[in-house]
């Protein structure tokens, strides 16, 4: 029978340069083997931060054997977007213990770099799962490491409030999977985001409700009203905010 350890959580944060911010977690957790619930942990980033790269660290080691060993690692962002770090039936699956996008690829779906664009702010997830029976994993810590631009103008920050209705785009664009939307509202507003085929029919509502003023961005995660992902090809993405409308394209290549 294998010995648990009681969690031990503790979530450190603090700017490592002018653009630079890295959080990280203490886990100490053993992870269970072939137990589909797998272990979740989060960080909290309490700066709005508009998100130009972002590096995500995974500390886990095996007990009984020096070998490494296959294990699924998924990482959520606030908007509960995911991107797969590590799949356990993927190229890479015996190197996980290491900074993901720098000194390796992400397996997917999804990319780290899909979340540029993004404001960093709020609870980021990490799951981890081992689908063996056989060597025990023990996850240590994680560590997000953002880089980019302390975003003004949101609650709780200072700096001025946009002076007009904004809609800053699309991006990445093109992409493949996911994409963010950034817009500024320069007073409390109702915001629905709508997208279009090139032949005007409706894809898929995003209907973002009462918003406060300040800079925001949201996530269209390339899927219809369906779920199913969209085909490759142009996209028309229209943002209704109170009685103003803007449209912008957005390329969807797979």
């Amino acid at each position: 029978m294998k010995k648990y350890v009681i969690p031990f959580i503790l979530a450190l944060s603090g700017v490592v340069s002018a653009d630079r911010f890295e959080y990280v977690a203490y886990v100490n957790l053993e992870i269970p083997d072939s137990d589909s619930t797998g272990i979740r942990d989060t960080i909290f980033i309490d700066q709005h931060i508009l998100i130009e790269d972002i590096n995500i660290y995974v500390g886990i080691g095996v007990l009984e054997t020096p070998w490494a060993e296959e294990v699924l690692i998924d990482i959520f962002s606030p908007s509960r977007s995911r991107v797969r770090l590590n799949d356990w039936q993927g190229p890479h699956r015996s190197w996980y213990n290491c900074w993901y996008d720098t000194e390796r690829e992400e397996d997917g779906p999804g990319r780290l770099e899909d979340y540029a664009g993004l404001d960093a702010f709020g609870h980021w997830e990490m799951f981890c799962f081992d689908p063996f029976e056989d060597y025990t994993l023990f996850w240590y810590s994680w560590r997000v490491e953002v880089i980019g631009t302390p975003i003004v103008g949101l609650a709780g920050e200072k700096g001025p409030l946009p002076t007009e209705f904004e809609f800053s785009g699309v991006h990445p664009n093109p992409f493949n999977s996911t994409v963010s939307m950034r817009f500024g509202l320069p007073e409390p507003s109702e915001v629905v985001f709508t997208v279009y085929d090139v032949q005007g029919r409706k894809v898929r509502a995003l209907n973002c409700g009462f918003m406060e003023a300040g800079y925001h961005s949201i996530i269209w995660d390339g899927a219809n009203s369906g779920g199913a992902s969209v085909a490759s090809g142009v996209y028309f993405v229209r943002m209704t905010a109170s009685d103003r409308e803007f449209t912008r394209n957005a390329v969807m290549l797979k």
